[in-house]
């Protein structure tokens, strides 16, 4: 680990690395890309993706590379405890990952690489407006209410709901928060991500209501006992950082704690997919691990596990988002 204190986010003076232009698609580019170099890349040991690195039709693009500056500022400890624990987070999970060499990935090799990438997921955040962009002076954010160490579930239900007219033009990262249910027991929350998110929010209504798909998910057995569901956004990132969404879903899972119980217990190795949820079991375990080491560090006080508080003691996600299959194509049908 290195020297938390060494590692804030700062202000922009000096050129570092260009944005990188990288698009990730699961055994074959996307037809949407141009031609360039493809080459196979093994992560975690569980899927195959493809790195497709563009070179031409770059001046073309809608998001045109443009220079990245970043300075470390050793004695800028002044960072909010989000900015600090998102960071931290991405040290600790690269970390993690380390001596596994499927694991590598170019975006997150060098401290200012991952430091961009901590601020990317910060800033996507900070994107988030509790009102509506038509009220006027509309300055207060997500990270403001994630700064007040008395935040709960309630806080985040202040955000404007999503509608399935939505077309934000942004890779979203949502909540799901499942309420009023019949036992009168807390909010549960799921989270997820998309790319059109009033399109995801109608199909997780049209899920929920049909009694086919998805029997055994977690998700959607709560989804259906609640009385009342609301999606929220969380983290709003721009198309061009498509490649860091998977990682940044898997801060947003961490930071609320929405890892479901029975996949962090499963201990049934006589299922028909016990191979499959036990490695489910040892990653979800593993990064929560992390997580906490952080959250103790940097006085984040939790989700759903830790944050007693929070009211919302019942995470939805089964999945860890960083060794999920298909990342890529199950965000362009999203």
């Amino acid at each position: 680990m290195h020297d938390q204190s060494a590692h804030r986010f700062a202000r922009c003076s000096r050129p570092c690395l260009p944005s990188p232009y990288v698009r990730i698609c699961h055994f074959w580019p996307s037809p949407a890309t141009t031609p360039g170099v493809f080459r196979p890349v093994k992560m975690h040991s569980v899927f195959e993706i493809g790195i497709f690195v563009r070179r031409e039709a770059l001046d073309h693009d809608l998001h045109p590379p443009q220079a990245i500056h970043i300075e470390i500022n050793v004695n800028n400890d002044d960072a909010d405890v989000v900015a600090q624990t998102i960071f931290q987070l991405v040290e600790e999970i690269c970390e993690y990952f380390k001596d596994d060499q499927n694991a590598h990935s170019s975006i997150f090799d060098t401290p200012e690489k991952r430091l961009l990438v901590a601020q990317k997921i910060y800033n996507g955040m900070k994107r988030v407006k509790v009102l509506p962009d038509y009220v006027d002076d509309n300055t207060e954010t997500l990270v403001d209410i994630l700064t007040n160490p008395d935040f709960c579930i309630s806080d985040i239900c202040k955000l404007r709901r999503v509608e399935i007219t939505d077309v934000p033009n942004l890779i979203v990262n949502y909540l799901m928060v499942y309420s009023d249910f019949p036992d009168a027991r807390d909010p549960e929350i799921y989270d997820g991500k998309s790319l059109q998110v009033g399109y995801r929010l109608e199909t997780h209504q049209s899920i929920t209501a049909s009694d086919i798909r998805f029997q055994q998910s977690v998700h959607y057995q709560s989804a259906r006992e609640a009385g009342e569901c609301h999606m929220y956004h969380v983290c709003d990132l721009e198309y061009h950082d498509v490649d860091i969404v998977p990682f940044a879903e898997q801060i947003t899972v961490l930071l609320f704690e929405t890892i479901n119980n029975s996949v962090l217990d499963f201990h049934n190795y006589n299922h028909p997919q016990a191979g499959e949820f036990t490695a489910d079991r040892e990653f979800a375990k593993g990064l929560l691990g992390v997580a906490q080491h952080v959250f103790a560090n940097t006085v984040w006080p939790g989700g759903c596990i830790s944050n007693a508080s929070l009211g919302a003691s019942v995470g939805l996600n089964w999945k860890m988002p960083v060794v999920q299959h298909d990342v890529k194509r199950l965000l362009w049908n999203k």
